[in-house]
């Protein structure tokens, strides 16, 4: 009898007392466990952008560079820590700066003692050496600001607006000689920079929030019903510049984006209905036509070439629909189209020396050989 009491009395392990207080501490142990691998995860993506954060830009002083050679107050801004550096034409000719070593500083932007972040744009403006800052006219001497005439000599001159050439040997010859001409042609090094993408959707004014090289290419898609579609520049002034693209017609093209002078591209002014998309790039991503080559495309277009020297020519084809088609020139001269009709095209045509850049204004198919 005293047995079956005992028995009775006796509870069940899981209904003791001790049970609960292990489980309890095992079941905070786990939750301590999973708080701490939380913060173990969380932690290492902080570490990780702490590390891709090295790069900072830094607020730098301009440095006083009027009148040096502009190859080598490029370089000595890139040593500063300046990674935006453009060479632009002080003239009204709108030149493409070829070979930095042939001409020199007149002006900087922004001027010297003034601050600017290291990632920021640093135009110099500049004239070639046997040029005045005053005149800008040819073949004029050089006031006390030009470079010393070691500094003049030069040979063919290498395209860029970057820090970046490959120069060729200097030469006792005046650098307008006929012996630039004769010279072995360089590859041109286009402004870099990072792809920039803008999307909307009707009429809008958009700004742009990065700077962009003094030149550059925008693939433009928009107009998918056929209705108006329109863009022009808004400059830094705060003018707006011509039409980039004025049509009625499905538009899918690439436009050149060049500001006036000293005048920066900062955004477009958009006039359309329906969605639309820019996508503004460097020069160095357009196809380049060499010699003996056919380059085929539709619409608007640019298309590169490798500096012309003495008679060029290319043959062209376009304008089957009789609507309008043009080629115009770009180089390290101010240049007039080549083409400019409501005809159908199928001719050759004479490409001026310095010509680097070809663009081409049209709606269907066209092709261009070079001679």
């Amino acid at each position: 009898m005293s047995e079956q009491l005992q028995n009775q009395n006796k509870k069940p392990f899981y209904k003791r007392t001790w049970f609960f207080v292990v489980v309890g501490l095992v079941v905070v142990g786990l939750i301590s466990t999973a708080f701490a691998g939380e913060e173990d995860v969380t932690s290492n993506p902080t570490a990780t952008e702490s590390q891709e954060s090295v790069a900072q830009v830094v607020a730098l002083v301009v440095p006083d560079l009027v009148g040096e050679n502009a190859s080598d107050a490029s370089e000595e801004l890139e040593n500063l820590g300046f990674t935006q550096i453009t060479l632009q034409d002080v003239s009204e000719d709108e030149r493409f700066v070829v070979l930095p070593t042939n001409w020199f500083v007149c002006e900087m932007n922004p001027e010297p003692t003034n601050t600017l972040d290291s990632d920021k744009t640093l135009v110099l403006l500049v004239v070639k050496n046997t040029e005045s800052c005053d005149s800008h006219d040819s073949g004029e001497s050089a006031t006390d600001a030009s470079p010393s005439e070691e500094s003049e000599a030069g040979a063919t001159e290498t395209a860029t607006a970057t820090p970046t050439t490959t120069e060729a040997p200097d030469s006792d010859s005046d650098s307008d000689s006929d012996s630039e001409s004769e010279s072995a042609a360089v590859e041109f090094a286009w402004p870099r920079m990072t792809e920039i993408v803008l999307e909307g959707n009707g009429d809008d004014v958009v700004m742009l929030n990065q700077e962009i090289p003094t030149v550059a290419a925008m693939d433009v898609f928009a107009n998918s019903s056929s209705r108006y579609f329109g863009v022009r520049p808004i400059y830094a002034s705060g003018n707006s510049g011509s039409s980039l693209v004025n049509t009625t017609d499905v538009f899918e093209g690439t436009v050149l984006l060049k500001g006036p002078g000293s005048d920066e591209i900062i955004g477009f002014e958009v006039t359309a209905e329906g969605s639309w998309r820019f996508v503004i790039k460097s020069l160095s991503e357009i196809p380049k036509l060499l010699p003996g080559e056919t380059f085929a495309g539709n619409g608007d277009g640019l298309v590169r070439v490798d500096e012309t020297q003495g008679l060029t020519t290319i043959f062209v084809v376009g304008n089957s629909e009789s609507r309008y088609f043009g080629v115009r020139p770009h180089g390290v001269s101010s240049m007039s189209s080549v083409i400019n009709t409501t005809d159908v095209y199928d001719g050759r045509v004479r490409l001026d020396d310095g010509t680097l850049l070809l663009e081409v204004t049209a709606i269907g198919d066209w092709k261009i050989i070079l001679e």
